[in-house]
């Protein structure tokens, strides 16, 4: 295919990086490589072209992996040159993740067969350049391991790395499951009718939401037990504070060097568990946008993880014009979007 030779042009001699697993169209094909939120934070700024192929629910998702660690490396550069310069950063994503959530769910609890296209296409384009814009600043964290250390660091540090890995590495934060177990409670007592509806971000993986059938089931064995689980979520609480307690008085046992090196590690891998949460629900939001065009398109809402972010803006009358190729796209669809103008360089072919 034409859009692979001209990827593979593009990357020249860089080492290509590919996941591979259930990730959708709807759910992977969003701003995150627009050059313009590279160029607000990172000092260097390689932008990689995408390339995604999807057959059913099987995708090779392909990028520039030499750009990708260079943002790993940089940002560990920066902390240990002022770490004030990245706090910041993460406070101006804290800002980007909160309009996502409020924006959210807003939607979730609208009448979306009420909105006009026009409205429908302004949320999905507003959910699109936010999550693109929270991704890219966050991208740093995504290939951080030992490897980038030993880049940064100087020789001598190796056994300074090697004594603070594997402790640094265990998390000292509330993990994923407690966290959300504990969304899903509040959300019960605060409306069990409600609370599955709200919570379809917490059923989402990368390639479509759960059906709202089996959410219900789950809020309902989650009402049924919630007592049960409330104590284990003290319970993990409880345990987390023990680890905290344990964590900084290891702390204290360390160099100044070493310390900040056994943070910045904890920081990383908080701010990837936190940014599960923001990008599920800009995923969520793509889903009920995608269902209610698809409902107006008279398309069956098996195909909304084939179609892209951008495409929703374009309408219901689009998608009714394109529904063959829509359909067609479970049998293979291959998306190449380059760093500039990104909603228009997406080509696409079976």
């Amino acid at each position: 295919m034409q859009q692979i030779k001209e990827y593979f042009k593009e990357i020249g001699d860089c080492e290509v990086f590919n996941w591979r697993g259930a990730y959708s169209p709807l759910f992977a094909m969003f701003r995150w490589n627009d050059e313009k939120y590279y160029k607000n934070v990172y000092k260097r700024t390689p932008i990689s072209p995408i390339l995604q192929l999807t057959k059913d629910r099987e995708t090779d998702y392909l990028f520039n992996n030499d750009y990708y660690e260079s943002y790993a490396v940089e940002m560990l550069e920066r902390y240990l040159g002022e770490s004030k310069e990245v706090e910041q950063i993460n406070r101006e994503n804290d800002a980007i993740a909160a309009r996502i959530e409020a924006k959210y769910k807003n939607l979730i609890i609208s009448d979306l067969a009420t909105s006009s296209d026009s409205q429908l296409g302004f949320e999905a384009s507003d959910f699109n350049a936010l999550l693109g814009e929270l991704v890219a600043r966050t991208v740093w964290v995504e290939q951080f391991d030992e490897n980038t250390l030993h880049r940064v660091l100087s020789d001598k540090s190796n056994r300074m790395i090697d004594k603070i890995w594997e402790k640094a590495t265990h998390p000292h934060f509330e993990n994923f499951e407690t966290r959300r177990l504990k969304i899903l409670l509040q959300l019960i007592e605060a409306d069990k009718d409600s609370a599955g509806k709200m919570a379809r971000f917490i059923f989402t993986d990368y390639f479509e939401v759960k059906d709202d059938s089996v959410i219900e089931n789950k809020i309902k064995e989650i009402f049924i037990d919630r007592e049960k689980l409330w104590l284990e979520v003290r319970d993990s609480e409880q345990k987390l504070a023990e680890n905290r307690r344990d964590f900084e008085l290891w702390l204290n046992t360390l160099t100044t060097e070493e310390q900040i090196v056994a943070r910045y590690i904890q920081m990383i891998m908080q701010i990837r568990d936190w940014r599960k949460d923001p990008i599920a629900q800009a995923q969520a939001a793509f889903s009920s946008i995608a269902k209610e065009l698809f409902l107006r398109a008279e398309i069956d809402v098996l195909y909304i993880s084939y179609v892209t972010p951008h495409e929703l803006t374009l309408g219901s009358e689009w998608l009714k014009t394109n529904k063959n190729d829509v359909m067609k796209r479970i049998q293979g669809v291959l998306f190449y979007a380059l760093p500039q103008n990104l909603d228009n360089m997406l080509r696409y072919n079976h």
